[in-house]
């Protein structure tokens, strides 16, 4: 099984050399494509989201959910996708690019703690 990991592993950091978002239906067959002919995702597994759970949650993380299908971020590298500082990016972009499936209402709602926390950590650093 460890074999059939570091395999997949190799073959995951050549298919994505670059941070990508990848939507799971994609994904599934690019991994199934990478394991040997007579296995698949559900019988090695248990499915997708095991697999991502158990050997690769660093580099294969949760994005957002389109519609029935569930967004992956996927990063191999991560000296290049390091976050930019907090202070540096607003509290509302943040919201925006972490939490896809908000609605401008419900981000509206918890912006202002969000402030909050960005001006106490303004006055930490």
């Amino acid at each position: 099984m460890q074999n059939t990991i570091a395999a997949l592993r190799e073959a995951l950091k050549a298919e994505y050399p670059t941070e990508k978002l990848e939507l799971g239906s994609t994904l599934a067959p690019i991994i199934n494509k990478h394991l040997p002919e007579d296995k698949n995702l559900k019988s090695l597994f248990g499915g997708l989201k095991n697999l991502i759970q158990t050997h690769f949650e660093k580099e294969i993380t949760f994005h957002a959910k389109k519609g029935k299908d569930i967004q992956y971020k996927i990063s191999f590298n991560h000296e290049n996708t390091l976050p930019a500082p907090l202070l540096e990016i607003s509290s509302r972009e943040i919201l925006k690019h972490s939490i896809d499936y908000l609605s401008d209402e419900q981000i509206d709602q918890i912006q202002l703690p969000i402030n909050i926390i960005t001006k106490v950590l303004s006055k930490i650093r």
